[in-house]
């Protein structure tokens, strides 16, 4: 009797999809994207290629689309609040002590320079 009883029917085999590499996703079958579109503004043509009225039409847009997702950017929660909270401290101590320890070398080698080894 053989040891494995299984019928094909017990079983799921999936291939995928020949190419596809792990984590990336295909567009949808309808022809959109699979993750929500960003909403910016992009342009083409460099800002010296326009007329000024072209580039302060454009200016005002960016500035208006910003303004607009600053007043709708959520609130950060409480965890988000103390991360940040940490993160600037430690940055401070960082460049506190970046900045003591090149002031002492700086004063150092004054100090040395002047009055010698």
């Amino acid at each position: 009797m053989p040891v494995n009883d299984q019928t094909n029917d017990d079983f799921l085999e999936h291939y995928g999809i020949k190419g596809m590499r792990w984590g990336v996703r295909r567009k949808n079958p309808s022809g959109g994207s699979s993750s929500p579109a960003k909403t910016r503004t992009t342009y083409k043509k460099a800002p010296s290629a326009l007329n000024d009225q072209e580039l302060n039409r454009r200016i005002k847009r960016m500035e208006l689309e910003k303004k607009y997702n600053d007043l709708n950017s959520k609130d950060l929660t409480p965890g988000r609040k103390y991360a940040q909270s940490i993160l600037e401290g430690s940055g401070r101590q960082a460049v506190g002590a970046a900045v003591g320890g090149t002031v002492t070398f700086l004063v150092a080698r004054a100090l040395k320079k002047k009055f010698g080894s």
